[in-house]
């Protein structure tokens, strides 16, 4: 898999559906400033669970992503046909988030 760059970088991640208990749950192992992090999430929503499972490892790293709502994807994830459109469009604009973050503290 691979996707992203130094900043942050999704290795593995499994995605599985419980039927008994209706909800997705999402294994995430990804790569922040090169660090090997392994989050989880739950949620009745494919997408929403990827998002959170990733959320977990940036929130380490940058705090101040917290302060962002994760419904600020906007209508462009709606193009997604698949769970790797799903992810590549997460790691991108999670990417975009670092990158603001970072000129924010060196300014």
């Amino acid at each position: 898999m691979g996707k992203g760059n130094s900043l942050f970088q999704v290795v593995k991640c499994r995605l599985s559906y419980d039927v008994q208990d209706g909800l997705f749950v999402a294994a995430v192992s990804s790569k922040v400033n090169g660090e090997t992090i392994f989050d989880t999430a739950e949620s009745d929503d494919a997408f929403n669970v990827l998002s959170g499972a990733m959320h977990k490892a940036l929130y380490r790293f940058y705090p101040d992503l917290r302060e962002i709502p994760l419904d600020t994807y906007g209508e462009s994830i709606r193009d997604a046909k698949s769970v790797e459109d799903m992810i590549d469009f997460l790691v991108e604009y999670f990417r975009q988030m670092i990158s603001e973050e970072l000129s924010v503290m060196t300014n």
